[in-house]
């Protein structure tokens, strides 16, 4: 893959992208999984970006299509339909990052995908039941969430104990 397109689909990912961590309960256990997305209205985007992506994972990627969501210009309440690419599968977000995160410049996001880079290696490299996480791995999804989380450190940290 050449650095031009790595370098434009870590602009979009900068831009119009979301990396993330977010735990569901499964069975009364915490289940940590990361994830990288792309959002965009525009089609043109969205496929250079499931091309590129495609590249870069070795496999076709999907595109979902979101619910038209409200537009606020240039028509007040105007509907826009959305499309994501979405990566889920832990191997491939690891894969997905160590390419096209060097070419990022959004320091915020620098710093996600450095987590969510530490976070794929404990989890592809040391793979544990989902509720048998590495006290390394849950020190990091309570510490993401110290720093981007909907939910408190104290929160998260409680909810690795309960399940234990």
């Amino acid at each position: 893959m050449d650095r031009a397109n790595l370098g434009w689909l870590a602009g979009v990912l900068d831009g119009e992208g979301s990396l993330s961590i977010t735990v569901s309960i499964n069975n009364g256990r915490p289940h940590p999984t990361c994830r990288v997305a792309l959002y965009n209205s525009d089609e043109s985007i969205i496929a250079r970006a499931m091309q590129i992506t495609s590249a870069v994972l070795g496999r076709p990627c999907r595109c979902y299509t979101m619910p038209p969501q409200k537009k606020s210009v240039p028509a007040k309440g105007a509907k826009l339909q959305m499309f994501a690419v979405v990566i889920a599968k832990q191997g491939e977000v690891l894969r997905f990052l160590e390419t096209v995160g060097p070419f990022m410049g959004c320091q915020d996001k620098i710093d996600k995908a450095m987590f969510l880079i530490q976070w794929c290696r404990l989890r592809v490299l040391a793979p544990h039941g989902y509720w048998q996480l590495p006290e390394e791995a849950q020190n990091l999804v309570i510490e993401y969430y110290r720093r981007w989380g909907r939910m408190s450190p104290e929160e998260a940290a409680e909810m690795f104990k309960q399940a234990v």
